[in-house]
């Protein structure tokens, strides 16, 4: 594997992590008791990066309307 390989799955594990930092203090619980369920956590994490892209698009397709 590349160095660049694992530099790239390193940034992606660090912004997972963030991200799954920062659902557990929306829900006001321990990460740890968050992490007991990974699956309903990545589901989560993925929906919100869908919806993101798509409010992005839509964004996009706003600016080029005006």
């Amino acid at each position: 594997m590349s160095t660049q390989t694992k530099g790239i799955r390193t940034a992606a594990r660090e912004q997972i992590l963030r991200e799954a930092q920062n659902l557990a203090k929306q829900r006001q619980k321990p990460l740890a008791e968050l992490m007991q369920h990974p699956d309903r956590v990545v589901r989560e994490l993925l929906s919100r990066a869908s919806q993101a892209g798509a409010m992005h698009a839509l964004e996009k397709a706003a600016s080029k309307a005006t």
